[in-house]
């Protein structure tokens, strides 16, 4: 339950009661002041409303009266409408005798002609309001005005039909005193007083007691020579242009008034306004707030006795609960700490809950203390996140005595997914009280192993035709790697005391599980061949990106090998270009895998990349891949045939080495593709050569340089003449002076001439082609003859040699692939840190603080992507779905994460909508931060939609780290 109830102490409430007692003596002073200006304010506000009332009132009959006067114009109309009748001076002035309230009655024509009661002629406006409103078929009351007599009069007009057909029109003349009978009742006793007003403050009628409307005109007159509030009145203003009723409190005539003002409902425009001193009303209050003042006093010190003679009853009454209550909170609180089942009991008459379990937050998310003495109905339940069929179930046991129980799926707020309860309630008789136990026991986990095991099976039954078909032609190499995986798992298990043989084993089944891969990718991208499906996508490629990330993966499986693995970038002008990056890395990527797995340890492979002129015209570049190994090389017959699928050569010398046979088809079917060639020369014992030949669209004008200052002396010191010279020339181009030497003790020789001539290397670049060993030895002889000189290797990724090369005396460690673009940065980077810090090394935790936020759907791929990565020196955030993971990145803090990595099927959200959302976001990193696609969704296509989804790179299940680190290093450098 949420709180224990402790042992209550009495003198606890005995001082509670003293404080209550002072403070309800404190609290009769303000409750008295605070009641007075109640008392003040309802007397105000119930004369408003009254005065409010009266202006309906008045409002209504004066709506009556002008209705009333239309009706008389109207019967008027109709009787003078009579064809055979003529109108005549003495007919109308009989009509006016009937009424006292008649000036004067006129009729007119179309022609403005009036023939009037007054016996006068006279002419009427076409322009007049009269006039134009009665040859539109309307009729109605006019604006008061002053007539011939100087009497305030008002004018009532109608038209005359014949034969359907507007002939002319009546108008009656009448004393402005008609409506005053409205308009000018006096209210409390004459302390108040009425008037009527035109929307746009414009005094119709005022009263006649009063002399302002002699000399204003118009009610914001009034108010300015009053000084009155000008808010107040603007809004009183606009109040009246709006149509609308109500009430201010102005200060006018010398006083503060209260204002009530109600539109007529008859005449638009009319205002009916009531005026009341605000005196009137505060000498009113005067005497009821004394009398109330004491009649509160009393009243509250009769409360306070009361209080402290209930705190003193209560007080005893429940000392003996109090005990029982701390009793059975020790009880629950001992149930709750030893079962998976968050309960809570209430009250079965008033649904009160009067004890909960502590374990409520651990199993359904929701602080007991949140539970604890509310009413259980279905709003509540809702609002704190319970299933609100809770309430059906309780109402059912309350008609059946008996328990209830139900498995309820529901989205739980708190623990932010759906999940499924089992729910139970039940009765009991707690010593005489009547009360509910209700449980929830989180049942996801088992429900859902349930659904997969379903879903499994229909899917199995579904696809048994699907599995037969794939069995039936399963090849024997794929079934070589899968009887490796399996014995080799049967083994570990037999083994499992045997550290080192079970190392052994997971090391083959990694090995098998790898070349498993590499045979399905095969098969599917040759079976999207054979159907035509398999495409390209051309877009902006960098060439530095692509060989890197080759470089990266292919360096490992060399390291494995002792391999020498040699890049040589040869004359590479244009390093952006248009193309299918990833079916490039897939072509070159097959060739150098070859030729790691065809050559022996401690075998040499050399990659040479090299732009020439192309022949289809400046717009193009065209660029020479050469891949050449030392291995083991391949028979004339071979080579005729090496790029037809499913190819191999029968020899006892590769029978070991395993393959698909597919690659090389692949990779011709898409150089061919891409408008380009691939030749391979070989000789038995003596390596192989490969040759990819392709033109591609060049993106931009080569490389400028920038950064470095023009002759800078550099030392280059490289084992490979191929190497150095290339190397050499494009130094050469960044505005270096460069001396070559192909070994330590030559470039001793240069260094010691240069401390000859008085001077020193800027730069002192070593290529790494030596061993471990001699690399150490190298640079510790170098750093100790040019201590003044940036030493700096060119030394890829090993973090060993990072570590190490630091110790002997080297400034940093450097890619060693000899791109123009990243040559210049790598160097121009080095010689800006070396004053203010050391260039970072590499560690052997290549992410290492790289905050990642990862979604993954499948709990599995999640545990094992999430060890992995925390092995590299990541910090991973993990969702569920795209929606949890945009989510998450939307309320983290600008710059939180460093990078996303989006599995593209999940429910609710799938990868390509959540990466979307992301971009089109408004947060500052939205359109920064690198989004990697990781799925099996592994064809051309697939990695299209990722790119169009906004993603910036894409990797393939099942996860490959050293691809996968590769990867993200590459991206993590532009963000």
């Amino acid at each position: 339950m949420n709180k224990v109830n402790r042992k209550r102490n009495p003198a606890w409430y005995i001082t509670a009661c003293f404080l209550l007692f002072l403070a309800l003596i404190l609290f009769l002073g303000y409750t008295v002041k605070k009641y007075s200006d109640g008392i003040y304010q309802n007397i105000r506000e119930s004369t408003t409303e009254s005065v409010e009332a009266l202006t309906s009132d008045r409002v209504k009959m004066l709506d009556k009266t002008l209705n009333l006067l239309e009706t008389q114009a109207q019967a008027l109309a109709i009787h003078l409408s009579e064809p055979k009748l003529t109108v005549t001076p003495d007919m109308l002035k009989t009509f006016a005798k009937m009424r006292k309230e008649y000036l004067f009655i006129g009729v007119f024509n179309s022609d403005g002609a009036v023939v009037s009661s007054g016996g006068t002629s006279a002419k009427i406006s076409s322009n007049d309001e009269v006039y134009r409103q009665v040859f539109a078929g309307k009729s109605g009351v006019t604006d008061t005005f002053l007539g011939e007599m100087g009497y305030e009069e008002v004018r009532v007009y109608a038209p005359i039909y014949q034969s359907g057909v507007i002939t002319g029109g009546v108008y009656i003349d009448l004393d402005a005193e008609i409506l005053r009978s409205a308009g000018e009742s006096s209210l409390y006793d004459s302390a108040g007083y009425s008037y009527l007003l035109k929307q746009d403050g414009t005094i119709l009628l005022a009263p006649s007691f009063y002399s302002y409307a002699q000399i204003y005109h118009n009610v914001r007159d009034v108010f300015a020579a009053s000084k009155s509030n000008q808010k107040t009145v603007e809004a009183l203003m606009n109040a009246l242009k709006k149509g609308e009723r109500g009430n201010a409190v102005l200060e006018f005539s010398g006083e503060m008034q209260i204002l009530c003002f109600e539109p007529s409902a008859v005449k638009e425009g009319w205002y009916y306004v009531s005026v009341l001193p605000l005196a009137l009303v505060e000498n009113n209050g005067q005497t009821v707030i004394r009398l109330s003042s004491r009649m509160i006093a009393l009243f509250l010190g009769f409360v306070l006795a009361f209080f402290v003679f209930l705190g003193v009853i209560l007080f005893v009454l429940l000392r003996d609960k109090w005990k029982q209550e701390t009793n059975e909170g020790r009880v629950y609180k001992a149930i709750s700490e030893n079962i998976d089942t968050a309960i809570f009991i209430m009250d079965q008459h008033t649904h009160r809950i009067r004890h909960v379990f502590e374990n409520m937050r651990s199993i359904l998310g929701i602080p007991a203390e949140k539970v604890q003495g509310n009413i259980c109905d279905s709003q509540w339940l809702t609002h704190i996140g319970l299933p609100a069929e809770v309430i059906a179930m309780v109402e059912e046991v309350e008609l059946s005595s008996q328990p209830v129980t139900a498995e309820l799926k529901y989205n739980n707020p708190h623990l932010g997914k759906e999940v499924w309860l089992s729910v139970s309630v039940s009765p009991l008789n707690l010593k005489g009280r009547k009360e509910y136990m209700v449980a929830f026991t989180d049942i996801t986990e088992n429900k859902n192993l349930m659904e997969q095991l379903h879903a499994s099976m229909l899917e199995a039954q579904s696809s048994n035709e699907a599995k037969s078909s794939f069995l039936a032609n399963m090849s024997h190499d794929i079934r070589t790697p899968m009887n490796a995986i399996t014995g080799m798992t049967d083994i570990a298990i037999r083994s499992i005391e045997d550290r080192e043989r079970v190392l052994d084993c997971l090391n083959k089944i990694t090995l098998s599980s790898n070349h498993l891969k590499g045979l399905i990718n095969d098969i599917l991208d040759m079976s999207k061949i054979e159907s035509g499906k398999l495409t390209l996508n051309a877009g902006i490629t960098s060439l530095p990106e692509v060989m890197e990330g080759l470089v990266n993966i292919i360096q490992f499986q060399a390291d494995e090998k002792e391999q020498q693995l040699l890049v040589v970038i040869q004359h590479v002008e244009h390093e952006t270009v248009l193309c299918d990056a990833v079916r490039l890395n897939q072509v070159l990527m097959n060739i150098l895998a070859n030729a790691v797995k065809f050559t022996p340890n401690k075998g040499s492979i050399r990659c040479t990349v090299e732009e020439t002129f192309s022949p289809r015209g400046a717009e193009y570049g065209r660029y020479l891949f050469t891949v050449k190994d030392n291995g083991i090389g391949m028979s004339k017959e071979l080579q005729e045939t090496i790029f037809d699928a499913f190819t191999r050569e029968k020899s006892s010398r590769i029978e070991k080495i395993e393959g698909s046979g597919l690659g090389m088809s692949i990779s011709k079917w898409i150089v061919d593709q891409m408008g380009g060639t691939i030749q391979v020369s070989s000789q038995l014992g003596r390596g192989s050569e490969f040759l990819v030949t392709l033109d591609f669209p060049v993106s931009g004008q080569p490389i400028e340089v920038c950064g470095l200052e023009q002759g800078l002396s550099l030392l280059l010191i490289d084992r490979d003449e191929q190497s150095s010279q290339s190397a050499a020339s494009t130094l050469e181009t960044l505005r270096f002076l460069v001396d070559t030497a192909c070994d330590t003790k030559k470039a001793l020789e240069f260094i010691s001439h240069k401390h000859e001539a008085g001077c020193e290397y800027d730069v002192i670049l070593l290529n790494h082609h030596f061993s471990k060993e001699d690399l150490f030895a190298s640079i510790a002889r170098i750093h100790e003859a040019a201590r003044r000189s940036i030493i700096i290797v060119a030394g890829g990724n090993d973090s060993e040699i990072g570590k190490q090369v630091e110790e002997e005396g080297a400034d940093a460690v450097i890619s060693p692939l000899f791109f123009k673009s990243t040559l210049s940065r790598e160097i121009t980077r080095v010689l800006l840190h070396r004053a203010d810090e050391p260039t970072p090394l590499p560690t052997d935790k290549p992410l290492e603080a790289c905050h990642v936020l990862m979604a993954e759907d499948n709990e599995l791929n999640r545990e094992i992507a999430v060890e992995l990565l925390s092995s590299s020196g990541a910090l991973v955030d993990t969702a569920e779905d795209g929606y949890q993971c945009l989510e998450r990145f939307l309320a983290s803090e600008a710059g939180y994460y460093q990078m996303i990595l989006m599995d593209i099927r999940m429910p609710v959200m799938n990868g390509y909508e959540a990466a979307r959302q992301i971009r089109s976001s408004a947060r500052a990193d939205a359109e920064a931060i690198p989004i990697l696609a990781v799925t099996a969704d592994a064809f051309s296509e697939d990695i299209q939609a990722a790119k169009d989804a906004g993603m910036n790179g894409h990797i393939s299940k099942p996860l490959d780290m050293v691809q996968v680190i590769a990867e993200m290093k590459r991206c993590l450098s532009r963000f």
